[in-house]
Parts: C-alpha cells; structure tokens; sequence
C-alpha cells in the first residue's frame, strides 16, 4: 500500500475514533482509553520489550514484579495522556493545573533574554506548553515531524490554537535564537536518544548520547534555562515543577563545559524520574546511542 493512502487511512481511523470518544462521557472515555494503551502495550506487547530492557539496565535491583508495575502503570498513564490530549476539553485540564516553582519561571523571564524550558517525557508534557502560553507566556517548544503529515498537520493546528511556535528539527538552532531574541519560553526536550548528533553524559546511571544545544545556545545567549516537569496526580490533576533559573555560563565555554552543563541538567530530571518512574517513556530506545555519540565526541575533540 502506498504511504500516501496508508496515511489517509491512519487518520481517518483517529478521527474517527475521536469522534466516538467524545460522544462518551469522559471518566467513561478515560478509562477505556487507559484499558485499551494497557492491553495493546503490555498484552500485545507493543515496544514491551524495549520498556523491559531498559527497566532492566536502570532498575537491575528491582525484583521482576516490580518492573512489570512500573511498565503497566505507564501504558496506563500513556492512555490518560491520550484522553487529556484529544477527548478532554482543553480548560477542563488546564483547570486542573498546579504549579511549584512558578516564580522561578517568572524570574527567568523577567530577565528578557528568553528562557529554556529543559523538560523529560513524564506526565502530560505536552500540555504544559498551553498552560504556559495561557499564564501569559510567549511560548514554544521543538518538534520532531510525525512519520504521518496528516496527523503532524492536526497536532500543529491545535498547538497554534494557543499561539505556541512550533520548531522544526532542521532549523532549530536558527529559530531558537530568533525567538529567545524575541523573549520566547523554548521547550526543548532533553530525554531523547541524540544519536551522532549528540554528547556522551551519564543518564540515570548509564552512557547516553545527549543533544548539547540547551548547553551551546545558553552559553552563546546567556539566557537562564528552566528544569520542568509536569507530574500527574491520583486524582488525575497534574502539578508543573519549575527549578532554576540555572546558567550555562557558570561552565567553560568549550566542549568540557558543555557536557558539565548538560550533564547537570539531566541530573535534574533525573530526580524526577527515579520518584515518578511509572510516568516516565520508557519505550524509548534511550541508551541506543552511546556509541554514535563517543564518535561524534572523538571527532569534535580532534
């Protein structure tokens, strides 16, 4: 079948599927939703292996029980994500929103100089960027295209809905700078396997390429950057952690700096990853890149 009708048929299928689970009540759709992430990820076993093993090499203490609640409860929170995001009304969420460290936040953008939000793949990340833009913020995260450009187009349409921008992979830095210019929040994940691309820093207790552009832009700008996360709660409400405001200029501007600075940062998340580990992704090949990165970090030394 060819991507292009492949694609159309994708789609279709998730707009459909919207459209019945809106017509639910939502606690109804929520837990369905929640059933059916768990019974295709953990009894079909979509992306279960890699979950496991990456369960295995941070957690190797863990007992076997353990890992396997910790990987149910994220397909779970997976699925309430996917509710929140496409059944729940926006304001209805967005109402439910605490926030710690707000002024930390408000802090660095006081300052005028644009703020990284350095943030990981826990809770529902991808709200936070409209509960900022509503408290007021000029806001904008970086993002990889999605493999179907229907469904990429729909997500855009609903993240421009709350004036965010939304930066594309080829010309991140380019942009980054544009708007960190303009006093822009840029949210920029630090999780995610950088492959050739990225430095070699330690993540929760194991080699890992990093990308280093929250390091090099900050170094280069001098803006503050942010650690954020939003945390889901048992009663399904969310709370935004902010620390900071952290500076890259504390570190040597030079290769050593960078992965110093970068390394601190992902120790941050860290911290919030060990204490929520169920609302972590760990389905995400992680680890996959240290050696890319070892390479990449030769050849930038030489």
């Amino acid at each position: 079948m060819k991507k292009k009708y492949k694609n159309i048929i994708e789609y279709s299928a998730f707009r459909v599927f919207i459209f019945i689970f809106k017509l639910l009540p939502y606690k109804m759709s929520l837990w369905k939703l929640k059933k059916i992430f768990l019974f295709g990820g953990y009894t079909l076993g979509f992306r279960k292996k890699v979950g496991m093993d990456n369960l295995n090499l941070v957690y190797p203490d863990k007992s076997e029980l353990e890992k396997k609640k910790i990987l149910k409860q994220m397909y779970v929170a997976m699925g309430a994500t996917a509710a929140e995001s496409f059944i729940q009304k926006d304001e209805d969420f967005l109402n439910r929103v605490s926030c710690v460290g707000m002024e930390k936040m408000q802090e660095a953008y006081d300052m005028g100089k644009g703020v990284i939000l350095a943030s990981a793949h826990l809770g529902n990340f991808e709200m936070a960027g409209r509960y900022l833009s509503r408290n007021n913020f000029q806001t904008s995260v970086v993002a990889k295209k999605q493999r179907n450009g229907l469904f990429h187009e729909y997500t855009m349409i609903d993240r421009r809905k709350y004036n965010i921008e939304i930066i594309g992979m080829k010309l991140a830095v380019r942009t980054i700078l544009k708007l960190l210019r303009k006093n822009y929040i840029v949210g920029i994940m630090m999780d995610q396997n950088a492959g050739r691309k990225g430095i070699l820093t330690n993540f929760m207790g194991h080699p890992a390429s990093t990308f280093a552009g929250t390091a090099r832009i900050a170094m280069k700008t001098g803006c503050p950057v942010i650690v954020g996360v939003p945390i889901r709660q048992p009663d399904e409400s969310q709370i935004f952690y902010f620390e900071g405001p952290y500076f890259a200029s504390d570190y040597s501007d030079d290769l050593e700096g960078q992965v110093a600075f970068t390394q601190f940062i992902s120790t941050k998340l860290e911290k919030y990853i060990h204490q929520y580990p169920e609302q972590w992704f760990w389905v995400h090949r992680r680890w996959r890149g240290e050696k890319k990165a070892k390479t990449a970090l030769k050849s930038f030394t030489s």
